[in-house]
């Protein structure tokens, strides 16, 4: 396969190689010792369907049978993730480790909806080849400016936001407003509400630190009065001029479209929140911990589900494996099938389809097929097309998936998981 092109590959060296090479002689290692033969009659459909020209070649499953490849059809983005997190938590209660799983997707941004329904069920995961969602500066920011709002006490996410975007309140301010907190038995943030009768904090320092107290004090109050919190999350972006600070911070337009994107996404979960939430700080306040809760012990002995890209998969297997998002726009690519793109090349869809063959072949024993009939693109719901690829797979492999409104998690829920969560590890 040539998934790498990007990269400068040219699957051409492969192809040719008898003419380059006389004498050469081609060994066809088909015999499959990973994958069940639902799995590989799949992929093999998938890839006789190639319009490209390649070697023949045909995987002979040595497993027999096997489950039926599921195809999952999901009303939006949400429920996809719902489901995929319902049934990884199921199989885990079955007896497979969290190892044996993994979500694959065709970019990186795709991943919030999924990491968001396993921090929900306290299910621990990485991300291979990018950082987590909830590890991104971006959302790491807005989620400090909403913590120190619920909780003022918060010293950590506090330090971290106070000085950003710019304020004027440098490390020597914030080493002053410290050293007065500690003399005078207050917290930090109560030297910031009273900056102007601080001694030697310069005038630019005092007005930065009113302004901030100004924001933060309007957002904790609008939360307490119930306003839906990603509304006030929208406000604070605004108020603080998030956005600008990162248009002007990022390396390019690229980049900062991209962190641009994190943020809508994380607004866009605190919008699902705030559908089944009770109104007020401490719904709020449990969640934002369960989003961002660490799992350090479970990272560290590898148990944990993996989440990555087609391209990162390349050479991994698992037992289970969930494919998401298999729809034209993202599979293949909107980049590869767009017209107006000036480097769009027949060649590139069948490298796509090569990449969607690679992703059904990590799985061994049990492999889903997930699409969202909307998906939200540029913030707005937009109807989706199921992926050409998936024509091509015969129905008699396939095992058809309905995914219905009741998949996702309620909030009660959630919090009652992060509760008995935090519980155990203080016991610890």
């Amino acid at each position: 396969q040539s998934i790498y092109a990007w990269r400068g590959a040219d699957v051409h060296n492969i192809l040719d190689f008898e003419q380059h090479f006389e004498g050469a002689k081609v060994v066809k290692l088909q015999n499959n010792y990973r994958s069940t033969e639902a799995i590989l009659s799949t992929a093999n459909a998938v890839i006789h369907a190639s319009t490209a020209r390649r070697h023949e070649k045909r995987l002979i499953a040595t497993r027999p049978g096997g489950d039926k490849v599921r195809m999952v059809v999901a009303a939006d983005a949400d429920l996809e993730a719902s489901f995929v997190g319902d049934e990884i938590s199921r199989r885990l209660g079955e007896g497979l480790a969290p190892r044996d799983l993994a979500v694959l997707y065709r970019s990186n941004q795709q991943s919030e909806p999924i990491e968001t329904a396993l921090r929900q069920r306290q299910i621990p995961y990485r991300v291979v080849g990018g950082t987590q969602f909830y590890e991104r500066k971006e959302v790491k920011d807005l989620v400090a400016f909403l913590r120190v709002a619920l909780q003022p006490r918060d010293e950590l996410s506090l330090r971290r936001i106070i000085n950003y975007p710019a304020r004027s309140v440098g490390q020597t301010s914030v080493e002053r407003l410290a050293a007065h907190a500690l003399a005078h038995d207050m917290t930090l943030w109560a030297a910031v509400t009273r900056a102007g009768s601080i001694e030697g904090l310069p005038p630019a320092a005092v007005a930065g630190c009113d302004d901030l107290a100004g924001i933060l004090g309007w957002a904790a109050h609008a939360i307490e009065k119930g306003e839906p919190s990603a509304e006030v999350a929208r406000k604070l972006v605004a108020d603080v001029n998030m956005v600008a600070d990162i248009m002007v911070g990022s390396a390019s337009t690229e980049a900062a479209a991209r962190r641009r994107a994190n943020l809508d996404a994380f607004l866009g979960t605190l919008a699902r929140f705030d559908k089944n939430a009770e109104p007020g700080g401490e719904a709020l306040s449990q969640f934002l911990q369960l989003l961002t809760l660490k799992t350090d012990a479970d990272e560290e002995t590898g148990n944990v589900v993996t989440l990555t890209t087609m391209h990162g998969a390349k050479g991994l297997e698992f037992h289970t494996v969930f494919v998401v998002g298999v729809e034209e726009g993202l599979l293949p690519h909107a980049r590869t099938i767009d017209g107006k793109s000036t480097d769009a090349a027949p060649q590139d869809v069948e490298e796509e389809r090569r990449l969607f063959y690679v992703a059904v072949t990590r799985a061994r024993l049990r492999l889903y097929l997930c699409r969202a009939k909307y998906r939200a693109l540029h913030g707005k719901p937009s109807r989706r097309v199921p992926s050409r690829f998936l024509k091509s797979i015969p129905e008699a492999l396939l095992e058809h998936v309905d995914v219905k409104e009741e998949a996702a998690p309620t909030t009660n829920s959630m919090l009652d998981g992060v509760a008995a969560l935090l519980a155990a590890l203080e016991k610890d």
